[in-house]
Formats: C-alpha cells, structure tokens, sequence
C-alpha cells in the first residue's frame, strides 16, 4: 500500500507521515518473526534530501533497504535501472 500526502510547505505533511509510519512500524515489529517474515516498513520523504530528490538514487536506496530486510545479497541489487 502506497500513501502519498500532498500539500503546501509547512502544512504539517512529513510530522503526518512520521507518526503513520511510527504506528506503521510498531505494528509489523509486533508481529515479525524471527525468520524475518512478518513484513517491511518501506520509508522514504521524497524531496527532502538530495537523494530522494533523484529517481536512481531512491531506486538504489529503496532495493538497498529491501535486499537487507530479506537478507539477500547486496550483489543482487540492479546498478542500472
């Protein structure tokens, strides 16, 4: 499920979207297993910072960040998208 918040600068959209995702955390944390399984809190602010302004950065940091939740080589993550 993909949440997308939209508004003017100082509207309060990214204190909005740390406490979905706070709450969006603890749930899966509660309910993970030791094998991992249970789920993965994908969190990326997009415009933020330098690298969530790039699309290729915040591809190779999102198969970054899912490739160490799964434990799977980071080899097996694309260099070219």
């Amino acid at each position: 499920t993909a949440i997308v918040v939209w508004g003017k600068s100082g509207a309060g959209k990214t204190y909005l979207m740390s406490k979905v995702m706070s709450g969006a955390l603890e749930a899966v944390t509660k309910g993970q297993r030791e094998d991992g399984a249970g789920g993965v809190v994908v969190v990326r602010f997009l415009g933020t910072t330098p690298a969530s302004s790039n699309v290729r950065d915040l591809l190779a940091s999102l198969c970054g960040q899912l490739s160490r939740a799964y434990r799977k080589p980071a080899d097996a993550v694309p260099t070219e998208f």
